[in-house]
């Protein structure tokens, strides 16, 4: 159960919908002929999983960045919440924390937010030796190819921790 749970989770960070699901199942290199079978069940997975939230008039959080992702295609481009609004082509600055941890759709998101102005810098940290969510479709490609996503980009590389003890840093 943990394990269709999992590769849920991973999928639906990579693909929102059945036929990018049979896609992305259809080109993947499998290693031998168990994993064949295991991979070859996603797509079944997939449309039970999607057939119950249905069901039970659910959704969840990737549904909802995927429909995020539809809107800022669609050209919506401000969100109002909590009586704030954010328009998107008013912006300056993105900032993003833990950028080796960012999967195929939180870029799809910042993508096609960064379409709406020439104007906003995208400003990222990261560390490529603490790539942690890797379960949830986390992908070390993005954090390698930042520079050739965003225009304009600079690499600085913080030589110093302040943040831990030397006992930590020198181990």
């Amino acid at each position: 159960s943990k394990l269709y749970q999992s590769v849920i989770q991973k999928i639906q960070q990579r693909c929102s919908s059945l036929p990018e699901v049979i896609s992305f199942v259809n080109r993947y290199d499998t290693k031998n002929s168990l994993e064949k079978e295991f991979v070859d069940l996603i797509p079944s997975l997939y449309r039970f999983y999607k057939n119950q939230l249905l069901a039970l008039n659910k959704t969840n959080f990737s549904e909802v960045k995927w429909k995020a992702v539809d809107l800022l295609q669609e050209g919506k481009n401000r969100i109002v919440r909590d009586n704030i609004e954010i328009i998107f082509d008013k912006l300056s600055f993105i900032f993003i924390d833990e950028f080796q941890d960012f999967s195929q759709l939180y870029q799809e998101i910042i993508l096609k937010i960064v379409r709406f102005s020439e104007n906003i810098s995208v400003n990222t940290v990261g560390d490529d030796m603490q790539l942690i969510n890797r379960f949830m479709g986390s992908e070390l490609k993005y954090f390698n190819q930042f520079s050739e996503s965003y225009k304009n980009s600079v690499e600085m590389k913080l030589t110093e921790n302040r943040r831990s003890a030397k006992e930590i840093i020198d181990f």
